[in-house]
């Protein structure tokens, strides 16, 4: 029978104890969302509060107003007794009643809407954020401080729901979070940078597929999912769907700053039956199921999965999947996480130039944190003893719905698969089409060492 502590550590309290950062600083910091989009307002309001921003008010016009409610009303339930009120204000009375002084908010706006146009912030820090189009076959979304540049090429509506959204609003608060002086490593956004978007089909024929989570209950395992209820071709590929979730272990308060599936009442469940639940919420007629044993071949072969996203956060775990899919001939995505970085890369046999994780251990970073150069692998708890943050999480798992979704779609060279993506929140990517955002797809090096014994 598994043990259960009874002293529940506090939402946030793993965050807290990070050396180096100033979570302190974020309380009483007011946060105004301004949006429309309901994947942005859903996705910022989450993920804000799960970054210890807990002050929100949502700004909508009344076109807007519904989803602003339902996603305040989201958050206050996944917050429970922290949060009583969670004010959904209009842009009118923000500018001329508001009950605080503008220039105390941090802002995040949807500069593509013209609904907020004429809310004008001198002196105010900023984010904004537009769905753009700089020509034929040219989409992408502009970041940034400056609001005439990021609204430059916009397509005078709102952002559109998709699965880059979630690793989108990660950016928006990373640049909440540095300017806030949370940490001194993570540098302000600049004026103006892009995240380069494909073009999506409105019609497509949709194969169902069998997809197996092996630790479907944790964290880049439900940012995955959390990114495809956002796409409009991933939600409907999902509906027609197998997902099978595989995870021994039970809820912790400190999994729900990272894990949005799981409300208070869910606390010390076992985490596959919750995450069962959640998907049958976001996937109306998926076929679930839930696994609350550890994966053995045998499961594994019972389950007949095509791909498989790893969300362990162990070792051991990690090599036990990549014999698994190995031995199947299946596609596996191999992903990993710290609180200032992360890796995501699919192997298969058509990627021999990405080692698996019997011969290599993946590189997350060589992160100025903390000056341990053991703290850069992803290996087991004993060698990454930070907590993770949902940031770099967002952005991982937006990245591999994004090549799944290529996937469905055939669009996707499976040798571009094994290039992967390495999230940094501490510095930018020096790729041309996302150029100074915290991330980059590339080729993961592999770090060919033995593991170490101890003694």
């Amino acid at each position: 029978m598994e043990q259960i502590n009874p002293i529940a550590e506090d939402f946030l309290d793993r965050m807290r104890r990070q050396t180096g950062w100033h979570l302190n600083r974020l309380n009483g910091l007011p946060l105004g969302i301004c949006a429309g989009s309901p994947g942005v307002v859903h996705t910022l309001g989450l993920a804000a509060v799960s970054s210890g921003a807990l002050d929100l008010t949502f700004v909508a016009p009344r076109v807007h107003r519904d989803v602003n409610e339902a996603a305040a009303e989201a958050v206050m339930n996944h917050l429970g007794t922290r949060c009583r009120h969670m004010p959904v204000l209009s842009p009118g009375f923000m500018k001329i009643r508001a009950h605080r002084n503008l220039q105390e908010f941090i802002w995040i706006m949807d500069a593509g809407d013209p609904a907020y146009d004429a809310i004008q912030l001198p002196g105010s820090t900023a984010f904004y954020f537009a769905e753009c189009r700089a020509g034929i076959g040219s989409d992408f979304m502009a970041i940034g401080t400056d609001r005439d540049s990021v609204a430059r090429y916009r397509k005078k509506r709102p952002a559109g729901d998709r699965a880059e959204i979630s690793a989108l609003c990660a950016q928006l608060l990373i640049g909440v979070m540095a300017e806030a002086g949370v940490c001194d490593q993570l540098v302000p956004h600049p004026p103006f940078c892009v995240m380069s978007l494909t073009r999506l089909p409105k019609k497509s024929a949709l194969k169902s597929r069998a997809t197996l989570y092996a630790g479907g209950g944790g964290a880049i395992a439900h940012q995955v999912m959390w990114a495809e209820s956002l796409d409009p071709i991933l939600k409907n590929a999902n509906r027609n769907g197998r997902i099978i979730v595989v995870d021994p272990k039970r809820v912790h308060e400190s999994c729900r700053s990272r894990q949005w599936a799981y409300g208070p009442v869910d606390l010390h469940e076992h985490k596959a039956d919750c995450t069962q639940k959640w998907l049958r919420r976001l996937f109306p007629g998926v076929d679930a199921v839930a696994c609350n044993e550890t994966l053995d071949g045998e499961r594994f072969q019972e389950q007949e999965p095509e791909e498989v996203i790893s969300s362990v956060d162990n070792w051991s775990a990690r090599k036990s999947i990549s014999r698994l899919a190995i031995e199947h001939r299946i596609p596996w995505y191999s992903t990993g996480s710290s609180f200032l970085g992360g890796f995501a890369r699919c192997v298969d046999d058509a990627n021999p130039n990405c080692a698996p994780a019997e011969t290599g251990i993946e590189r997350l970073a060589e992160r100025p944190d903390d000056g341990d150069r053991q703290s850069t692998t992803s290996c087991s708890a004993e060698d990454t003893p930070m907590p993770s943050s949902v940031l770099p999480q967002m952005i991982l798992g937006s990245f591999v719905a994004c090549q799944r979704r290529a996937v469905i779609l055939g669009t996707a060279d499976p040798k571009l698969l094994a290039r992967g993506i390495e999230v940094h929140m501490a510095y930018g990517s020096i790729q041309p089409f996302y150029k100074d955002l915290r991330w980059g797809p590339g080729r993961l090096l592999n770090l060919r060492r033995k593991i170490r014994k101890a003694g």
